[in-house]
């Protein structure tokens, strides 16, 4: 009996909490094997997003990137200081007066590089890279690009650039 004085029945409602199936997995691949593809896509653009950036072959490949990979001098300006900057907007003014910025290449070559050396000392490193150049055809070429970056008001930036 219940306060009012009638009798209340035992039996309560039950609801079927759905309690998502969690399945162990010590093997990391198995993990990214069974994640959806928007999943794993949306986890690799956010593990790069928090990648520190600001070091000094983090910025001599994002220069290697934008310069070399894709012909966008503004960009590979942003990484750049001093002598580099320099270079880059005498460039891009030379550039200017026959191609606009915001055009299009239609066939960029694949340029693949190489880290060769490295001399570090605590304020500026010097990489020393490959570039392997692939036109459309069969036709290969190799040159060797010497990046200096230094560190500037807490930024690593490229401050030279030359190639041999």
């Amino acid at each position: 009996l219940n306060i009012m004085g009638t009798q209340q029945s035992r039996e309560q409602p039950r609801t079927r909490l759905r309690t998502p199936h969690f399945q162990r997995c010590d093997d990391p691949r198995q993990v990214i094997s069974t994640m959806k593809p928007r999943y794993f896509l949306l986890l690799i653009l956010l593990i790069l997003a928090c990648s520190n950036r600001n070091t000094p072959q983090a910025v001599s490949e994002d220069f290697i990137y934008n310069y070399y990979q894709h012909a966008d001098q503004a960009a590979a300006l942003q990484l750049s200081h001093g002598l580099a900057a320099e270079k880059l907007r005498d460039e891009i003014a030379r550039v200017s007066e026959v191609w606009s910025l915001d055009q299009q290449i239609d066939e960029m070559p694949k340029i693949e590089y190489e880290r060769i050396g490295t001399e570090a000392e605590p304020t500026h490193v010097l990489f020393n890279y490959r570039l392997t150049i692939k036109n459309r055809g069969t036709t290969t070429h190799t040159r060797n690009v010497i990046i200096n970056t230094e560190q500037i008001d807490g930024q690593w930036k490229v401050v030279n650039f030359d190639e041999y």
